[in-house]
């Protein structure tokens, strides 16, 4: 008989976001790529819409950034741009990187060139002299556009001026685009992990960027949390108005039938014998993959992949291996979500782990806070996946969702 090993050489079950070349890897998105696509199309034609792709962790949402990216780049009027934005990004980097991205768009390596001369006292002449390429009156008039840019780009967090120099900044931005070629209509900027631009010392940069996402031809698609725009308005409480509710893309956990056709598929790379099946998987197996991954795309991704390791010598893949490797995995990943969060955070979730399926009540007293402050963190954790909630009579009770659970259990 063969053996797990015989049937998968190799793992197909690698934890990397998918590839636009990939994209029929992804299971129960059919709705959500169409709905992206049509804002696509909807932006090449010059009509742009601001969207936002909302799920938990391990969802797919950067493998559908990357999708929308690489579906972008195939409509030549529109030049998606990739922001890298950190929590210790600010509104001079995303100008700058949206200034050299244009400017790569005009000609390729001359937005790294200028940017370069942001440590330097550029003068006119030099950055003049950065676009040999172009016809004289139209180098004078992208020159002085940059120049002015440049100078004030390249000043401290100190001496920057706030809101006038965004403005004017945003104003050379606009000028850049007139040079750009005719084609490009839209200037499509995607944002993944929105939550760093939410942080509490955000509100100058939600502030501008709400400006940017105003002004024609620029657009954002940003990926987040289900409580990002929670988080953004209490921050700049207007930034949420620049996304139609239609236009916020909730992705949704996977069921059994679901987990089926996405191990069915993964394995299909690999397998010669047995095409369309869950072999060497079986039927308990997945349902085990269902209990303890609870739909989520990541766990599932990750437990078969554990799975397959705990069985290599076996003639197929049991409950027991899946139960082995699920419990593990959601060791390992509890121990990484648990360490994202603020310590006031992971103080709630111990002392719930602590307690006995704790009320609010409870936890307010434990906690020594009043129950309105822990009813809204529990709503946050809630959304986040970290908790949720049942009722005893007129009580709110917490529990712990997994995979923190199984970590928090594992230090307590």
């Amino acid at each position: 008989m063969k053996k797990v090993k015989d049937f998968l050489p190799i793992d197909p079950f690698t934890d990397m976001p998918i590839e636009p070349s990939q994209l029929s890897l992804l299971v129960d998105r059919e709705e959500e790529i169409k709905k992206l696509e049509t804002i696509i199309k909807s932006a090449a034609s010059g009509f742009r819409q601001n969207a936002a792709i909302l799920g938990k962790d391990g969802m797919g949402k950067t493998s559908l950034i990357n999708y929308i990216y690489g579906k972008s780049k195939m409509e030549k009027e529109i030049l998606p741009i990739k922001m890298e934005i950190t929590q210790d990004s600010t509104v001079q980097d995303i100008m700058n990187d949206l200034m050299r991205e244009m400017l790569d768009c005009m000609h390729f390596g001359l937005g790294s060139m200028v940017l370069s001369l942001l440590g330097k006292d550029a003068s006119l002449k030099e950055i003049k002299g950065l676009l040999k390429g172009f016809e004289t009156s139209k180098a004078t008039e992208i020159s002085a556009t940059i120049f002015g840019f440049v100078n004030i780009s390249k000043r401290s967090e100190k001496t920057f001026k706030g809101a006038q120099d965004f403005n004017s900044l945003l104003n050379y931005l606009k000028g850049v685009t007139e040079f750009m070629p005719n084609r490009i209509k839209t200037i499509m900027l995607l944002i993944d992990e929105g939550e760093y631009v939410a942080k509490d010392n955000s509100a100058n940069l939600l502030q501008s960027m709400r400006l940017l996402f105003q002004t024609s031809p620029f657009m954002v698609i940003i990926a987040g949390s289900p409580v990002l725009f929670d988080k953004l308005a209490s921050i700049e409480p207007s930034f949420g108005n620049l996304f139609s509710e239609q236009n916020r893309i909730i992705l949704k956990l996977l069921e059994i039938d679901d987990i089926k056709q996405l191990i069915i598929k993964r394995l299909d790379l690999i397998k010669e014998d047995f095409k369309g099946t869950i072999a060497p998987f079986t039927d308990d197996s997945l349902r085990v993959i269902l209990e303890y991954s609870a739909g989520n795309p990541r766990y599932i991704i990750r437990i078969s992949s554990l799975s397959i390791l705990k069985a290599l010598e076996a003639e197929q893949i049991t409950s027991e291996h899946a139960k082995k490797a699920s419990k593990e995995i959601l060791s390992t990943m509890g121990r990484e979500r648990f360490q994202r969060l603020e310590s006031n955070d992971q103080n709630l979730l111990i002392k719930i782990g602590k307690m006995t399926a704790p009320s609010v009540t409870e936890l307010a007293r434990e906690l020594s806070l009043d129950e309105a402050t822990i009813s809204r963190r529990l709503n946050q954790l809630e959304e986040l996946g970290y908790v949720r909630s049942t009722r005893d009579g007129r009580k709110r009770i917490a529990i712990l969702e997994e995979p923190v659970k199984t970590f928090i259990e594992s230090i307590t």
